[in-house]
């Protein structure tokens, strides 16, 4: 459905059929080159293991590709049957089928010939083969000629998968060579991965693909290639929906969101069909209802001064962000609030050596806030901005309001109403300004909005005051990393089990994430008022290290 929307002439982020056009990552050309040079050296087997995701599969052809050149061999997935894996390596070695002794006996004796070539066998799935047929594998692998091996194997899998298929075949496994992960993606090879799939299905990568975007996938799927692809399918399909002519980091939040199965973020449907109806959007009722309380509820004060008017292809100069009493960074201009928003909620934090130039540019280079977290040392996680959700994590955030929404739209015609001032300060003009940026947290029933041009205030919550996308920023000084799956990493396991004890869980540091360290994870869960999955999130990050006091965290609450 996007392709004709992106003018795209092939689904990008669908498997290539063709090896040739693989692109591949400075991890995945090393781990090639050292797979060839041990089979070139004699290897008997070489043992690839990877995730999920890790992209298995793709890696598995381009091996099979590159040998293909110089050796005889198939490529099969292991749940090829024994009898079909002999037909296979038969047709490869241009065997007959035998008119009296058994495949087995017939290949055998094909490579014990010295003038024969020698196979090799690439396994995809390989934690899935048959026990026969590991059986034949390995009494192949015992036949050599010259001390030189006559049929190599390479075995990718699941990670574990030559201790736990060792026993079915020794020859073969005890003796691996090689025995390595497959290397996910970095963050810049994300980006660049992205990019080459756009431009190859004939689109502009670097105005389809903004790194902010990049950025936010790269998080969520921690460079395992399927799952980038996923999101990205989804990603530009939530564009393509909302008429979008760029993989924005809303569309990215949209695809994560569906693939997780929550709500997503936000949906431009919604919000039309209440422009239509005469409604305006409950976010755009929010932050009306800033400044109409502004009016009606604070003290009266006099009318600032009208702004100069503003060409619509000539935008005012920009000032740099001022520190008011509050600890609010104030400006003056829409085109400004998402730097003086990331800087107050740096400033909220503790960071106190802000660097106001090196956000600013992060911000132009379309990094987006998870970029500006990062230079923070921070980490950043999109959430839909629910009461409930803000109310739970207690967590000021920064709420986006995304001008090609029709919220922003009927906010334009409601600000005509209030004054043309409030229409220039709450209608974003500059094209160089995606969105209006506030900090927002909760307080009982009223909403603490640190507005970067009208300050601080505080406005009472309807039964629900909107429902946007926002970005939560929280530190992580244990460092937890989990999969997309929720299962924490092996080497991450014990700062878990230690931050449950700290919160009163007590349970017995294996350091294993075994069934009593999910279940204590659960009940944790469970009385923190989120769903008990005894997987991990951000959410629930965020909480256990704030039940565990492993670190001081800002509120708004107060």
């Amino acid at each position: 459905m996007y392709l004709q929307h992106f003018k795209l002439k092939s689904a990008p982020f669908a498997p290539p059929q063709d090896p040739k056009g693989f692109w591949l990552s400075a991890g995945w050309k090393e781990l090639l080159q050292q797979v060839q040079k041990a089979l070139g050296k004699g290897a008997r087997a070489v043992v690839v293991t990877g995730r999920r995701g890790a992209g298995k599969t793709a890696w598995a052809r381009v091996l099979h590709h590159r040998l293909a050149s110089k050796t005889r061999g198939i490529l099969v997935s292991g749940t090829v049957q024994p009898d079909t894996f002999l037909h296979r390596l038969m047709e490869a070695a241009s065997l007959k089928p035998p008119a009296k002794a058994s495949p087995l006996e017939a290949l055998a004796s094909h490579l014990k010939d010295p003038a024969s070539e020698p196979l090799v066998a690439v396994v995809d799935d390989a934690q899935a083969l048959d026990p026969e047929t590991l059986r034949i594998m390995n009494s192949l692998a015992s036949i050599s000629v010259k001390d030189k091996p006559r049929f190599q194997a390479v075995l990718i899998g699941e990670p574990g998968l030559a201790d736990a298929r060792k026993a079915e075949a020794p020859q073969l496994l005890e003796n691996a060579e090689v025995n390595a992960p497959l290397p996910p993606f970095t963050r810049a090879e994300v980006l660049e991965f992205l990019r080459n799939r756009i431009r190859k299905a004939g689109g502009k990568p670097e105005g389809m693909i903004p790194e902010g975007s990049a950025d936010l996938i790269y998080e969520y799927s921690q460079g395992l290639p399927g799952v980038v692809c996923r999101v990205a399918d989804k990603a530009l399909m939530a564009a393509c929906l909302d008429a979008q002519d760029r993989m924005s980091e809303k569309a990215v939040a949209t695809a994560i969101a569906e693939i997780q199965g929550a709500p997503p973020p936000s949906q431009a449907s919604s919000w039309r069909r209440l422009a239509i109806a005469g409604g305006i959007g409950v976010t755009a009722l929010f932050v009306a209802l800033v400044f109409f309380l502004q009016r009606q509820e604070l003290t009266p004060q006099p009318p600032p001064p009208s702004p100069p008017a503003v060409s619509p292809k000539k935008s005012p100069a920009l000032g740099a962000p001022h520190l008011d009493a509050d600890g609010i960074y104030r400006v003056k201009h829409p085109g400004e609030t998402a730097l003086a928003a990331s800087l107050t909620l740096a400033r909220l934090w503790g960071v106190r050596e802000i660097q106001t130039e090196e956000v600013s540019r992060r911000l132009k280079a379309r990094q987006g806030f998870t970029g500006v977290a990062r230079s923070f040392n921070l980490r950043a996680v999109p959430v839909v901005a629910t009461a409930k959700t803000l109310a739970r994590l207690d967590l000021p955030a920064i709420v986006q309001l995304l001008p090609q929404d029709d919220a922003v739209r009927t906010l334009r015609v409601f600000a005509q109403r209030i004054g043309e001032d409030m229409a220039w300060r709450l209608v974003p003009r500059l094209p160089e300004s995606p969105y209006y940026a506030l900090v927002v947290g909760l307080h009982e029933d009223r909403a603490v909005v640190l507005d970067p041009i009208l300050g601080k205030r505080r406005v009472s919550l309807r039964s629900r005051p909107w429902s946007r996308r926002a970005i939560l920023w929280w530190k992580d000084p244990v460092g937890l990393r989990w999969n997309r799956h929720g299962v924490p990493a092996e080497t991450t396991v014990p700062a878990l089990q230690s931050l449950l004890a700290k919160a009163g869980y007590p349970l017995e540091r294996s350091g294993v994430f075994d069934d009593a360290t999910r279940k204590t994870l659960a009940r944790f869960q469970k009385q923190a008022g989120i769903k008990p999955t005894g997987r991990l999130n951000a959410e629930t990050v965020i909480l256990l290290l704030r039940k565990a006091r492993a670190v001081s965290m800002p509120s708004l609450s107060s």
